[in-house]
């Protein structure tokens, strides 16, 4: 190794973990905010609940995000509130699916959709350009024009010439 990859060792290092502290959230700073981000309204409007608090004044909203706050000041984890919220509402007031179970469809599916998709449309185009291509190695139509008319013509000779007796 040079002098000049031993010096940036460090300071990979060191830039690498000035990111990943800063990434990590801090359990201090759970806030109603946060956790009414990944909650569906159940007033029926679809909006997530802190949305539909901002927008449109919602009562049904209103009283999720004070049952939330009065769960943060109770000293309850994000993932505990979450729960709480699915076992009195279900699971269609979490704004995203579960990633386990039938709901693991929802997540793959549209990849899978895409791969596949992209995967028949490489195929089909395979298969356009390499059939031109044999169409390039043909003959082109003027060629092929060409000796036809000359096999007329040949013909067209031999035939004046037996005429001609």
């Amino acid at each position: 190794m040079n002098l000049r990859s031993r010096k940036k060792i460090p300071s990979i290092f060191l830039i690498a973990l000035t990111l990943s502290l800063a990434v990590v959230p801090s359990a201090e700073a759970l806030t109603a905010g946060e956790i009414t981000q990944g909650l569906t309204c159940t007033c029926g409007c679809n909006m997530l609940v802190s949305a539909c608090e901002g927008s449109m004044e919602c009562s049904v909203a209103k009283k999720i995000t004070d049952r939330v706050e009065k769960m943060i000041a109770q000293g309850q984890s994000k993932e505990q509130i979450i729960q709480y919220f699915v076992h009195t509402e279900g699971e269609r007031i979490l704004a995203a699916p579960t990633r386990k179970g039938f709901n693991l469809v929802a997540w793959i599916l549209p990849f899978l959709a895409v791969l596949l998709g992209g995967g028949l449309v490489y195929i089909f185009l395979d298969k356009c350009l390499s059939s031109r291509k044999s169409a390039e190695d043909l003959p082109a139509a003027s060629e092929i024009k060409q000796m036809s008319e000359k096999k007329y013509l040949d013909r067209l000779e031999k035939e004046l010439k037996d005429f001609e007796i």
